[in-house]
């Protein structure tokens, strides 16, 4: 018996499926290979408003969105995987990881789920991927998750 992959991913992945960025194509290809091969995704629950918080800002700050594209954007992240989890049963593990690599305790969700689930995470987020890929070989970015796809 085989197991389907599992991945974290963040909001920066899912967002790219609804905002025109240059990496965009790449995540939508990683999301669709990767589920057509059974993959399985998994985000905890700050993934929806870290998504509400992208759109707000393409839509309100770069002016790259309209209204109606940011709501129905929103709609279609939520509509899709991942899978949320539920952050009580995260946040002291991410407190804790926050602490440690001095980085913000909402990326640390992203981090802890995938310790917890012993999976990557995918990310679109270099800043976290230069700080943390090293010392935690879980930590994808989104050109490395998609280069291991066939």
């Amino acid at each position: 018996m085989t197991t389907a992959p599992l991945y974290v991913i963040d909001a920066s992945i899912g967002a790219k499926t609804v905002v025109r960025e240059p990496d965009s194509p790449l995540a939508v290809r990683f999301l669709r290979v990767a589920a057509a091969a059974g993959a399985l995704f998994l985000a905890p629950s700050n993934y929806a408003s870290e998504a509400a918080n992208v759109l707000w800002k393409h839509c309100r700050l770069l002016g790259d969105l309209t209204w109606d594209e940011a709501e129905d954007g929103l709609r279609a992240m939520l509509a899709t995987p991942p899978v949320l989890y539920p952050l009580p049963l995260l946040a002291e593990h991410a407190l804790q990881l926050a602490l440690h690599f001095r980085r913000p305790v909402y990326d640390c969700f992203y981090v802890a789920l995938a310790q917890r689930e012993r999976c990557p995470l995918v990310t679109a987020d270099r800043g976290l991927v230069n700080q943390l890929g090293d010392q935690l070989p879980n930590i994808l970015s989104l050109e490395q998750a998609a280069a291991g796809l066939p």
